[in-house]
């Protein structure tokens, strides 16, 4: 027997509909004259954290990351290759959320900066799809955290068994499970499809 289907799916930004700061790493690699290994490690730790958090201002994060990677290039410059990086979408997620839109609650989830978001929200009206839109800037608090699962699934009214995260993150899947949700780790379109089909979701994708 077919498992009930979730009522309210809950879908990640980066990296599961668009890219977020992975693949940065080629364009910035051939800005400075690097090897693109390692350049990742650049934006990661606390201070991510506290931009995603809205507790620093994107420019202020740049600053830092800059300085402390000693890349020779303007925040305005990497800012710019930020924006041309979110651009792109990741093959075959949209097809499938265009098929659940007519037929579930969607709901998107992300750990993104407030400056960020408003370049991304213009740059693609395929976030329209969604019905509710929360981010960790205005919630205060990240997916790695409990607490921000229980202040999305109350403002919601949904029941965690109801909710189903799609996500790419290892770490947040992991989280939303503890927190009784139904989840899928992203790693592709065709396995996102599949996984879909067997929480009893009828996708048929254009």
């Amino acid at each position: 027997m077919s498992p009930t289907p979730p009522r309210t799916l809950i879908f990640d930004l980066s990296e599961v509909i668009i890219a977020g700061i992975v693949g940065l790493e080629h364009a910035l690699a051939a800005r400075l004259g690097l090897p693109p290994a390692d350049l990742l490690a650049g934006f990661a730790g606390a201070q991510l954290d506290d931009l995603c958090r809205g507790r620093t201002a994107e420019e202020e994060y740049l600053r830092f990351v800059l300085a402390r990677a000693g890349w020779t290039i303007s925040p305005d410059q990497l800012a710019a290759l930020l924006r041309a990086n979110f651009q792109v979408k990741i093959p075959g997620t949209e097809p499938i959320l265009r098929a659940l839109a007519p037929h579930h609650q969607l709901v998107l989830l992300s750990d993104h900066c407030r400056e960020w978001i408003a370049y991304i929200e213009q740059a693609h009206p395929l976030l329209a799809l969604f019905a509710r839109r929360f981010y960790s800037f205005e919630l205060g608090s990240l997916k790695k955290e409990p607490v921000t699962f229980a202040t999305v699934l109350a403002r919601l009214d949904r029941a965690a068994a109801d909710c189903l995260l799609v996500d790419d993150s290892a770490t947040n899947i992991a989280v939303a499970a503890r927190c009784g949700l139904r989840t899928i780790r992203f790693t592709n379109a065709a396995d996102l499809l599949r996984q879909l089909r067997a929480q009893g979701l009828a996708v048929v994708p254009e």
